[in-house]
């Protein structure tokens, strides 16, 4: 037992100081993020990050297809048992057709409702994903320009995107209940929601400057998406004019 109460004492001596050499590291080199990567970087994590979420309602919204399909099988049996009870005079089998029938179509209603509030969720969400990413920048970009006005010059602006819309395209049902919903053509880059802001930095110091200096505004920003799968969706990042070489995750 002492051997290895001692070969375990030893064990942490060494490892621990080699452990935290190693999160000092880490958060150093976190400290010193130019303005232009740490941002980048905010974008990127923030828009893998929020669209996992939606992209499991979008599953489940397209999903709801096969209730559409089912609906309507139900409904072309109920007009057909319709159809043959009145031109057999049926009265009796008539009305319990008849029945049948208006459950089916109030069932169809429901469903487009539901179909409609799941559209109108995804979109709020994927908007709402916008500006949040656009105001955690603009605020980013604010701290920057106070953390660094001593030494730096820094300037950022952030460019407000046009709401982003559901990629999806409604198919019209042949017996006017709800539509089923498909994936527009080109869907991860038609869906893709796209952040971008101006930067500006230049030293006040004399000397070289660990970070990248640019005496202009230059473009800056992140294209996230979703893309489809075998099982539903997953986000993606997508390369962009801006962020183009530096983007490692980039399909």
């Amino acid at each position: 037992m002492k051997n290895q109460s001692g070969f375990a004492l030893i064990w942490l001596v060494f490892w621990i100081p080699i452990a935290l050499l190693a999160i000092s590291c880490v958060f150093y080199l976190k400290a010193w993020l130019t303005p232009q990567e740490r941002n980048l970087q905010i974008c990127r994590s923030m828009l893998l990050k929020n669209l996992s979420p939606i992209s499991s309602e979008l599953k489940k919204f397209i999903e709801l297809n096969v209730e559409v399909f089912s609906l309507r099988e139900l409904r072309a049996n109920a007009e057909m048992a319709l159809k043959i009870a009145i031109a057999s005079n049926q009265e009796e089998a008539a009305v319990i057709a008849e029945i049948e029938l208006q459950s089916v179509i109030a069932q169809q209603e429901a469903l487009r409702a539901q179909q409609n509030l799941a559209k109108q969720k995804l979109t709020l969400d994927l908007r709402s994903l916008q500006r949040l990413i656009e105001e955690k920048i603009a605020t980013e970009q604010r701290r920057w320009t106070l953390q660094t006005q001593e030494n730096f010059d820094y300037r950022g602006h952030i460019k407000f995107s046009s709401p982003v819309r559901l990629a999806v395209r409604a198919m019209t049902a042949p017996d006017l209940g709800p539509p089923t919903y498909v994936l527009m053509e080109n869907f991860s880059q038609v869906q893709a929601l796209h952040i971008s802001w101006n930067e500006q930095i230049h030293s006040k110091l004399k000397g070289e400057s660990i970070w990248k200096l640019s005496p202009l505004y230059q473009p800056n920003g992140c294209t996230g998406s979703l893309k489809q799968t075998l099982v539903g969706f997953q986000p993606i990042l997508l390369a962009d004019k801006f962020s183009l070489s530096s983007c490692s995750w980039c399909p």
